[in-house]
């Protein structure tokens, strides 16, 4: 991953953006029972925070 604060901020971005997409019409019960919905937001997360963790 870049360490340039700009790709940085819109891996963040984007990343947050997929995870609004990931959740649309889904709730609480309906996200625990979908694996591959908890799996795509854990991922998500995850890009999140490593880019925070490189940003300058």
């Amino acid at each position: 991953m870049s360490k340039d604060p700009v790709i940085l901020l819109k891996f963040i971005l984007e990343s947050i953006e997929n995870l609004e997409s990931y959740m649309v019409n889904v709730d609480e019960i309906s996200y625990a029972d979908d694996i591959e919905k908890q799996d795509a937001a854990e991922r998500r997360l995850q890009v999140i925070g490593q880019a925070i963790i490189q940003y300058p």
